[in-house]
């Protein structure tokens, strides 16, 4: 969860921005009347107000990084600041969220080779781990469920459906499934 700046006044003056999950939506921080954003009231940031320049006795709270009142705060975002037709989504690449590099059956990819060329990737970073979605695929599918996410675009890592390039790994292809089938239970629609 992103934390707010130490200093509330950092954007003063310009455009902030208002995150609500894979949304961004532009909320104004500059003093003066509080902006509308479709029926959501968001307050200006008061540099001279309570956590973070909200004015907690007037009922805001600090919320991705703005002042809201505190019944917009404890409700999801979409009913309040969305159509009612909108779905939320997220995006994930194979190579930057499995893993288990050297797991399954799995091949080496181009990504391999180029993240474990010395000087390529910034601190020496690999995929070999990434967010180790390998091993934790179901835990994420839940946390999706959780964040009210509708649908989910993934990719898949063709190293690990065929390591050679021709002959299908029965491993990585059981992996996929069950990725889709933790995915499916949550109720959530995926894009490949």
């Amino acid at each position: 969860r992103p934390q707010p700046p130490a200093n509330p006044d950092h954007h003063r003056g310009r455009a902030a921005m208002l995150p609500c999950l894979a949304v961004q939506l532009l909320a104004v921080r500059d003093p003066g009347p509080p902006a509308e954003i479709r029926g959501a009231t968001i307050a200006p940031l008061n540099p001279s107000a309570d956590l973070h320049g909200c004015n907690t006795t007037a009922g805001l709270v600090w919320r991705d990084y703005a002042c809201v009142p505190a019944e917009v705060a404890g409700a999801p975002p979409e009913l309040h600041l969305l159509p009612p037709e909108f779905k939320f989504g997220a995006a994930t690449a194979s190579y930057q969220v499995e893993g288990g590099a050297f797991e399954g059956g799995r091949g080496p990819s181009i990504w391999d080779d180029f993240s474990h060329t010395p000087g390529r990737t910034a601190n020496g970073d690999t995929g070999d781990v990434a967010t180790d979605h390998y091993h934790r695929y179901a835990e994420d599918a839940a946390l999706v469920k959780a964040l009210g996410i509708q649908d989910y675009r993934m990719s898949i890592a063709w190293p690990r459906v065929m390591p050679d390039g021709y002959t299908l790994n029965p491993e990585g292809v059981a992996f996929y499934h069950r990725v889709l089938d933790a995915l499916q239970a949550a109720g959530v629609e995926v894009m490949v």
